[in-house]
């Protein structure tokens, strides 16, 4: 008989080395927009450097190297995502702004008139419609640089979930039938409606790079707007209404600025995108 006791080592390993590991399935897990997407085979200098978060099996890992790219992965298109694409890339909820086609409404003699009401929100629906119009050129125009921003490259015409042919085509349909619409109203209203899809179309195209005129671009817009009420409904549109648009719209839109600019040395640090015309901007001139 021996005295020697049983050995307790596992089979699979050394004492205290824990229990034996066990193959497990990959499995895929839904990204966080917020996190870069790993491995997908592109220059690391693409992404700014830190910690950054991978997706494996293993769930969630933080790293220290940057993520490989920012740009998006392949999707597979239907015409129910293109078209939920296409209505996200309209910014809706952005349509409040217009709004403000409806101020005359408020001094106007008939407000309680079928007609009257009808002709108010025909010109609000004109400015939506175009509203989107511009939303979709701006997104056509910042397509590749939305790509490598770590939070716009999930917008529809960045990620590619609306493609550039089908978005040109939209662009076109709404400004037909933003400018149409436009038409059947007063002379006046037409013209200044065209002029804020133009104006709108240099803002797109360069002016928004430009510092302080991209804010002035802005209130333009609105007090645009508010003439164009004033047009559809026959209304009289004061000085006065007016210079208080103008005003209001430079204040939030400086006010903006110059938070954005507060905030930049910040985001810079975190690796963080920022507005390109904020670079010529100062604390200065805003303050």
């Amino acid at each position: 008989m021996s005295d020697e006791k049983p050995s307790t080592i596992p089979p699979d390993g050394p004492p205290d080395s824990g229990p034996a590991l066990t193959s497990v399935p990959s499995v895929r897990f839904p990204r966080d927009p917020r996190v870069p997407d790993l491995g997908q085979g592109r220059a690391p200098s693409q992404a700014p450097p830190g910690r950054h978060t991978a997706v494996s099996s293993a769930g969630l890992l933080e790293t220290d190297g940057p993520p490989s790219s920012y740009a998006p992965d392949s999707v597979i298109l239907t015409p129910l995502s293109v078209l939920a694409g296409l209505v996200k890339t309209l910014r809706p909820h952005q349509w409040v702004k217009n709004v403000f086609v409806l101020a005359p409404v408020a001094f106007g003699k008939e407000i309680f008139h079928q007609d009257f009401l009808l002709r108010a929100f025909g010109a609000f629906g004109v400015f939506c419609v175009l509203a989107g119009a511009v939303y979709t050129m701006n997104d056509l125009v910042d397509q590749a640089a939305d790509r490598e921003h770590p939070v716009k490259r999930f917008r529809p015409i960045a990620s590619g979930r609306v493609p550039r042919p089908v978005a040109i085509v939209a662009i076109l349909l709404l400004v037909l039938l933003g400018l149409g619409g436009a038409s059947l109203g007063p002379t006046e209203f037409l013209l200044v409606t065209a002029s804020y899809f133009l104006i709108n179309i240099g803002y797109s195209f360069g002016l928004k790079n430009v510092a302080y005129v991209d804010v002035a671009i802005i209130s333009v817009g609105f007090v645009l707007r508010v003439l164009a009420g004033g047009y559809a409904t026959s209304t009289p549109v004061s000085v006065y209404i007016v210079a208080c648009t103008a005003v209001l719209a430079l204040f939030l839109g400086f006010g903006k600025r110059r938070h954005e600019l507060a905030t930049a040395e910040e985001r810079k640090r975190l690796g963080k995108k920022q507005r390109a015309v904020l670079e010529n901007y100062s604390r200065r001139g805003l303050d």
